[in-house]
């Protein structure tokens, strides 16, 4: 006899602990006055018994895996002295005191799906102190 289980994963990932207990009995022989009735709890006829027990582990994982690599480097452009009365004006923007991020980031899915990149979108923030881009990312996951 072949039993299939399927299991689906809910909720938060980690390890999901299956207890299997499989038993048998072997049934007791017929009479000739016909077949005998055997109840669950029955005790009236003696039968061999055995069980198996199993406890199995099934590791499961997140569908959608996100890693960052990040990078800093000074920024390129040259620098004012101080010198430039352009640079004490309050909208001056100084280019050479920043820095630049690299961020690379890399979404792979665990199982078997496949990701589709349905839109990039970068917005850019600029203030008197700080420039920054954020970067939204439109995911489609995609099952064969």
């Amino acid at each position: 006899m072949l039993k299939t289980l399927y299991l689906v994963n809910t909720g938060a990932a980690g390890d999901r602990i299956l207890d299997i207990s499989i038993q048998s009995r072997t049934m007791p022989k017929s009479s000739s006055s016909g077949p005998i009735s055997v109840s669950r709890d029955s005790e009236s006829q003696p039968s061999d018994t055995s069980e198996a027990l199993q406890t199995l582990t099934v590791p499961t994982v997140n569908p959608i895996t996100i890693s960052y690599d990040v990078g800093y480097r000074r920024a390129l452009a040259e620098r004012l002295g101080p010198s430039d009365l352009a640079s004490y004006d309050n909208t001056f923007w100084d280019d050479g005191e920043g820095g630049e991020a690299l961020v690379n980031a890399r979404m792979e899915t665990m199982g078997p799906y496949s990701l589709e990149v349905e839109s990039v979108k970068l917005i850019r923030h600029v203030s008197t102190k700080h420039e920054i881009c954020h970067l939204y990312v439109l995911v489609n996951v995609v099952s064969f």
